[in-house]
């Protein structure tokens, strides 16, 4: 998928970050961006999506886990 997102980049802009905000005001950094086609905004999204569920993925494993565990030891 990196391959492909890579090939769909159609140019690049700068773009100013926000890195922090304190009593000063707003601090950050000018940082080249791409820009992507169409398709690159689609395979975007859907690696979005896809790193979500793998979090939530990985969030239930954990649980399930910490409830075995909880499970075992009052069991004893």
């Amino acid at each position: 998928m990196q391959a492909d997102l890579k090939s769909e980049v159609r140019g690049c802009e700068r773009r100013f970050v926000e890195t922090r905000y304190d009593n000063l005001g707003q601090h950050g950094e000018v940082r080249d961006c791409p820009i992507y086609s169409e398709r690159g905004e689609e395979l975007l999204a859907i690696q979005r999506i896809f790193a979500r569920f793998m979090d939530v993925r990985a969030a239930t494993l954990d649980r399930i886990a910490a409830e075995r565990a909880v499970t075992r030891l009052l069991a004893k």
